[in-house]
């Protein structure tokens, strides 16, 4: 995630609210999660970071805006964004001392902004059996190439069988 984006000082000030108030005041932490989770901060979020202008549609935007609606997706998606400004060392990518052996496949697009385009190669470095594909994408490839991602994910699954 770009910490300068729209969604990045967002975070940074839910992140602040968290990590500051002492003891927290949960009235302002309720507005800046309000803010965050807006059906608008999202569509402008979403849009904004997608490298191709038309791949989220209003429609796409609330099932995003629905996803991220129950305090239990909230408090998760706040976790995770606390923990990545806490220290900017330590990324939801990392898989750490999971050692997983199954097979995997890495969909990764060429132009991922927020966890670096190739960003990849530290989660092959924990999954060293995982198949690797790049698209021509940025951080959403699945809404941005679906065609091509679910051709991936078919081959991946017929390989596997």
């Amino acid at each position: 995630m770009d910490p300068d984006s729209d969604l990045g000082r967002v975070a940074r000030l839910v992140s602040r609210a968290f990590n500051f108030l002492d003891p927290p005041d949960h009235t302002r932490i309720r507005r800046l999660v309000a803010k965050a989770f807006s059906l608008q901060s999202i569509a402008k979020a979403l849009r904004k970071n997608s490298l191709l202008p038309d791949t989220f549609t209003d429609d796409d935007v609330e099932v995003y805006w629905q996803g991220a609606g129950s305090p239990e997706s909230r408090r998760a998606i706040l976790a995770g964004y606390q923990a990545f400004f806490r220290n900017r060392k330590t990324r939801a990518h990392d898989v750490g001392a999971v050692r997983l052996t199954c097979p995997a496949l890495i969909i990764w697009g060429a132009q991922e902004w927020a966890l670096g385009a190739d960003g990849w190669r530290r989660i092959q470095a924990d999954l060293p059996q995982a198949r690797v594909e790049i698209l021509e994408a940025g951080h959403f490839v699945m809404e941005e190439q679906p065609e091509s991602s679910a051709a991936l994910i078919r081959g991946f699954l017929r390989d596997v069988a």
